[in-house]
């Protein structure tokens, strides 16, 4: 709860330097081609900075689409499968035997090997497998592994109810019949040569709010015979705009170069241009999924480590990677979820506020782009 509040006050600080970035930038600022955009982008995101006494040196490999242009999107889901409630496809493995993230065990990731623990699987049997389940299930749309990692064998945990369950786990040895670890392996949808972002964004939700739109798929994969396959993904309806205008990368570095001189940003991993959906209209919870129509936003992601505690009154942590081991595992929890990021909206250049009340699901076109 207490990291929840930090959140909140990290998201609030942002808007606040945001307003006063704004207050400060040229009115003369015009937006730009993608073409132009990746043509003046430099390979990195480079600055130095100091809080305090902790000096803060960023060199982040920026990462864009390998394309000529970005369209501005109109998508709907595809429904593969109405026998699981036109979410996704749960493949047909004995998936109880995963054990997976339930009140009685739960699994460790492994920071010292990519082969799961006691298993004969290889890292690459995982990969291939998510291939061949993908082809089986006649999907044929453009995804691409984004990351894979191995777990432990599973544990139990004394406490079924413990919100930390590496702090409460009995790890003296695994539990009976479930010694052998699995493979997690994420994948991103590609729209014309760019990712879709898969990772929820905003923290609020309202009862009757749908939930952000993420495309999933992703695979636990223990052997053949047991495996479980989330799988979610959209179609265009429609090009709104085939070459959408962006806002100028140097709005974008202002933004990050702000959050840093005010200590909220504490390391920069890498900086991607992608899509982020939306809803086009307003939205019911009880409204069938078939029936959203989602826009792509072309969307800046910044991953790396924000400083929740940055105005909490503590002498902070301001290097969580002095534990060269905590480090490690942090780094391979981001690469497998995605977390710990912040977004900046490619069209305005304006942040995404990720604790917005009510969140701002819907997009709203202003009919310029």
């Amino acid at each position: 709860m207490k990291r929840f509040h930090f959140i909140r006050f990290l998201c609030c600080t942002f808007c606040c330097a945001l307003s006063i970035l704004q207050c400060f930038s040229s009115q003369a600022e015009q937006s730009q081609s993608y073409s132009t955009l990746r043509t003046e982008c430099p390979d990195a995101f480079q600055y130095s900075t100091t809080v305090g006494n902790a000096v803060i040196n960023v060199d982040a490999p920026i990462l864009l689409p390998d394309t000529h242009s970005i369209p501005l999107l109109r998508l709907r889901w595809i429904m593969y499968d109405e026998a699981y409630n036109n979410r996704r496809i749960i493949s047909a493995g004995n998936t109880s035997d995963l054990a997976m993230h339930n009140n009685i065990y739960y699994s460790r990731f492994i920071i010292a090997s990519d082969q799961a623990s006691g298993s004969d699987i290889l890292p690459e049997e995982a990969a291939n497998a998510l291939e061949q389940l993908r082809k089986a299930n006649g999907i044929s749309e453009d995804i691409r592994i984004w990351a894979q990692y191995a777990t432990s064998g599973m544990y139990a945990i004394p406490n079924g109810s413990a919100t930390d369950e590496a702090a409460f786990m009995r790890q003296n040895k695994p539990v009976k019949g479930y010694e052998k670890g699995m493979y997690i392996v994420r994948a991103r949808q590609y729209l014309f040569g760019i990712p879709i972002f898969f990772t929820s964004y905003f923290q609020y939700s309202n009862e009757n709010e749908p939930e952000d739109p993420c495309p999933t798929i992703s695979l636990s994969y223990l052997d053949k015979d047991n495996y479980h396959l989330e799988y979610s993904v959209v179609s265009v309806e429609s090009i709104i705009t085939e070459n959408v205008a962006l806002a100028p990368f140097t709005k974008i570095c202002d933004q990050i170069k702000l959050f840093m001189d005010l200590g909220l940003i504490h390391r920069i991993d890498k900086i991607e241009l992608g899509y982020m959906l939306y809803y086009e209209n307003d939205v019911h919870a009880s409204t069938p999924r078939a029936e959203y129509i989602m826009l792509a936003i072309p969307t800046w992601t910044i991953y790396g480590y924000f400083n929740y505690a940055a105005f909490s009154g503590e002498t902070e942590t301001f290097r969580e990677d002095n534990n060269a081991d905590q480090r490690i595992i942090n780094e391979k929890v981001r690469a497998v979820w995605g977390n710990d990021c912040m977004r900046i909206d490619a069209l305005t250049g304006d942040f995404v506020d990720m604790s917005a009340n009510p969140a701002p699901r819907v997009y709203r076109l202003t009919g310029d782009e």
